[in-house]
């Protein structure tokens, strides 16, 4: 018999509280603010025992989604400023023509 070319071993399931206090430390780690640990403080609340969100994996995969979400506000945000001059610029050029 051959053999085998790793020993399985069996690691306890994380408690909701262990999950959160990972949850801390990622949100802490990434600089996020207060709101992103907000939201995964809340998917225990929402999400049955087995869910995959409910696991370490599950965190850094809701994290990485809601700092994607942020850069696409904050990407917006600066296009709506952009937009606003662009359109105070050209109320001033029409209010105010040029002799």
């Amino acid at each position: 018999m051959v053999p085998p070319r790793s020993n399985a071993f069996r690691i306890e399931e994380l408690s909701r509280a262990e999950i959160f206090q990972f949850a801390q430390a990622q949100v802490k780690k990434r600089g996020m603010d207060d709101g992103a640990l907000e939201i995964v403080a809340q998917l225990p609340a929402v999400l049955p025992d087995d869910h995959h969100d409910l696991s370490l994996r599950g965190v850094l995969r809701v994290l990485d989604d809601l700092e994607a979400l942020s850069e696409i506000r904050d990407a917006a945000v600066v296009m709506i400023h952009a937009s606003e001059a662009c359109i105070v610029r050209s109320l001033s050029i029409s209010f105010h023509p040029q002799v």
